[in-house]
């Protein structure tokens, strides 16, 4: 589970994940611009969304995932 299923963001908005726990990682599903992304298990994530859409994310490891936005 996302700390957030849904967020809102601007523009240039930088996503930042934290793995609650060794293991877990995120990956970008679909993009408006084909934007491909995945993190390395258990590590800090960043990414910079600069195209206003739709950005679908998914977990592969189980447990939960939090996300905030810097």
């Amino acid at each position: 589970m996302l700390s957030q299923e849904v967020v809102k963001f601007e523009v240039s908005t930088t996503v930042t994940w934290l793995p609650s726990l060794r293991g877990h990682n995120v990956e970008m599903i679909s993009s408006p611009n084909k934007m491909k992304f995945k993190s390395n298990n258990g590590r800090e994530a960043k990414i910079t969304l600069n195209t206003p859409g739709i950005y679908y994310f998914t977990r592969i490891a189980p447990s939960d995932l939090k996300a905030w936005f810097n």
